[in-house]
C-alpha cells in the first residue's frame, strides 16, 4: 500500500488482499484494511463468498466482529447457496451466528 498499490486488488480468483487475511485469521491486516474508503468488505471471490464466509466458518469472532463493524453484508450467498451465518452454524459457531444476525439488525435500523 505504500508504493501505491491498491488495497482492493483482485486475483485471477476474484480474491482482495482484505479476503485473504480475513480467511487465514489476520485480524490486524483486516482493521488496517477496513479502516480504509477503498476497500470493499463485501468484495465476492469467484465463488461468491465475501471476506466475511471463511472467518465465520472457521470461528474467528475478532474478525467478524471487524468486518461487521466495517458494514459486512452476511446474508450473501456463494455458488453452492451457503451463507456465513449458515456456515458459523453448521461449523459449531453459534455465537459467530447469532453476532451476524445481531449485526443485520443493527443494519437495518
Amino acid at each position: 500500500m505504500r508504493k501505491g498499490v491498491k488495497p482492493d486488488v483482485k486475483n485471477i480468483r476474484s480474491v482482495t488482499p482484505l479476503w485473504i487475511a480475513a480467511s487465514v485469521g489476520h485480524n490486524t491486516v483486516v482493521k488496517l484494511l477496513t479502516e480504509r474508503r477503498d476497500v470493499d468488505v463485501n468484495s465476492k471471490s469467484v465463488s461468491g463468498r465475501s471476506p466475511v464466509f471463511w472467518p465465520a466458518s472457521h470461528g474467528y469472532e475478532p474478525i467478524v466482529a471487524t468486518l461487521m463493524e466495517a458494514g459486512a453484508d452476511p446474508t450473501i450467498m456463494d455458488c453452492d447457496g451457503n451463507t456465513a451465518i449458515m456456515m458459523a452454524r453448521k461449523n459449531g459457531h453459534e455465537k459467530i451466528a447469532k453476532m451476524l444476525e445481531d449485526g443485520i439488525m443493527r443494519q437495518t435500523l
